[in-house]
């Protein structure tokens, strides 16, 4: 089974198993206030126990309020952070494919 585009291409060995969530929660202070919200909004679901559920917790958020594209697009903004977190072959960073998928 494939990994999905967020997950695929994250770089291990960070000291904890990393998952989309640790760059959604590492990059929360630069991100514009909209997106900004969103990551308190999650870290305080009591219902959802794991980093991977508030991953996937997040990504419904922003599908619920119709703005995936927006939280995306600013998510991978900043190149260097996507550098640091994610493999060269990743989709998060390739800015061409990026761009093609939130098209």
């Amino acid at each position: 089974r494939r990994p999905p585009f967020w997950a695929g291409g994250l770089v291990e060995g960070r000291g904890t198993p990393c998952c989309f969530w640790n760059f959604i929660e590492a990059q929360e202070k630069r991100l514009p206030c909209v997106v900004a919200r969103s990551v308190p909004f999650v870290k305080n679901l009591s219902e959802v126990k794991t980093m991977a559920g508030r991953g996937r917790a997040w990504l419904r958020l922003a599908l619920n309020e119709g703005a995936l594209e927006e939280y995306l697009r600013d998510l991978v903004t900043d190149q260097r952070a996507c550098k640091a977190w994610y493999e060269p072959w990743s989709l998060i960073r390739s800015e061409e494919e990026v761009s093609i998928f939130l098209a």
